[in-house]
């Protein structure tokens, strides 16, 4: 449920409350890479590029093959850090 509202609310363009929502959700479902992944991408829209950095680097922890992850941090100048 929180991350279809999350959806919704990011689609609205109020990313801090989207953040909220993906953030209890991965509080909820801490497996899910793709959680984390999204989580990264509403930071990076933020501004936030360190909570960006951290959200990727968990989703590639839970599932190293992401390859839409792996260029996310790319485009941060991070991968392989």
């Amino acid at each position: 449920m929180h991350l279809e509202l999350g959806k919704v609310i990011a689609r609205a363009g109020r990313i801090d409350e989207a953040v909220a929502c993906f953030e209890h959700a991965a509080e909820l479902e801490p497996w899910q890479p793709a959680t984390f992944h999204t989580l990264g991408i509403l930071h990076r829209r933020a501004g936030k590029l360190a909570a960006a950095e951290a959200a990727f680097r968990e989703a590639l922890r839970l599932d190293p093959r992401r390859a839409d992850t792996r260029k996310e941090l790319e485009t941060l100048g991070k991968a392989g850090s």
